[in-house]
C-alpha cells in the first residue's frame, strides 16, 4: 500500500519521479484544468496555460481552520486571487501550530474530490512577514505561464486624494475588531469616505485584509 506524503519533504513511494514544486498562486490552481493520468505510478496533474503543475508552492493567509472531519484536518488559504483547502491526513497534530491570520508556505500535491480541487500538505512553513504574499505576486507576473487572469482592483486616483483613505479604513477596522473581525456593513457605517467599499475590495486584493467570513474582514498583520 502507498504511504501518505510526509511532512519532512521526503517522497515514500521511491518509485515516482519526485516533480518539482512550482510556484502559483491559488488562481492558477483553481482555474486549471485537473488531469487525471493513467498507470498505477503516473502523477496526476493541474493544467494552467500549458504548464503541468503536479507539486504546488503556494504563500497565502490562514483564513479557515477545521479539525473536525474524521478522516482529515484541513486549513483554508487566501492569497487575494482566490481560497483553497489545504488538507492533512497525518494525525490530529498536523496543524496545531498554525493559527487563523498565519502567513504560511506550503508546499503540497493538488487534488480534486467530488469538483473541488485541494491541496494535500507535504510541506508547511510560517512566515513573519505578509509582504512575501505581495512577493510572490510580482515573481509570478514575471513568468508568462502562470499570470493570473484578473488583475488586482485599484481603486480610482479620486478616491485616494486627501488624507489617506486607506489608512482610514484600516484603522477603522482596528476600533470595530473585537478579535473575530469586523462587519463590513457596520465598518461602511463608520467610515465617512466616499467609495469605501471599492477601497476594502482594493485592500482584500491587495492581501492587507481577509475574510474570515462572509461579511466579516479582518486586518492580516
Amino acid at each position: 500500500m502507498a504511504s501518505s506524503p510526509s511532512f519532512n519533504g521526503t517522497d515514500q513511494r521511491g518509485q515516482q519521479k519526485r516533480h518539482v514544486a512550482s510556484k502559483a498562486t491559488i488562481a492558477h490552481i483553481t482555474r486549471g484544468a485537473y488531469i487525471k493520468e493513467e498507470g498505477e505510478w503516473a502523477p496526476n496533474y493541474v493544467l494552467f496555460n500549458d504548464k503541468k503543475i503536479f507539486r504546488v508552492n503556494l504563500i497565502a493567509a490562514v483564513v479557515g481552520k477545521d479539525e473536525r472531519q474524521a478522516m482529515y484536518h484541513s486549513l483554508t488559504l487566501d492569497d487575494g486571487t482566490g481560497r483553497i483547502s489545504i488538507r492533512s491526513f497525518e494525525g490530529p497534530n498536523a496543524f496545531e501550530n498554525i493559527n487563523i491570520g498565519d502567513v504560511i508556505l506550503v508546499i503540497g500535491r493538488p487534488r480534486e474530490y467530488g469538483g473541488e480541487k485541494y491541496i494535500v500538505a507535504e510541506i508547511l512553513k510560517p512566515i513573519t512577514c505578509r509582504d512575501w504574499i505581495q512577493v510572490r505576486r510580482l515573481e509570478l507576473n514575471m513568468a508568462p505561464q502562470l499570470q493570473s487572469e484578473e488583475p488586482i482592483p485599484q481603486p480610482d486616483t479620486a478616491i485616494l486624494s486627501g488624507p489617506d483613505p486607506l489608512a482610514s479604513v484600516i484603522e477603522a477596522i482596528r476600533s470595530l475588531d473585537s478579535g473575530s473581525g469586523a462587519e463590513i456593513q457596520e465598518l461602511l457605517g463608520k467610515l465617512n469616505i466616499d467609495n469605501a467599499d471599492k477601497l476594502i475590495k482594493h485592500l482584500v486584493a491587495q492581501g492587507d485584509l481577509f475574510e474570515v467570513k462572509p461579511g466579516r474582514i479582518k486586518i492580516l498583520e
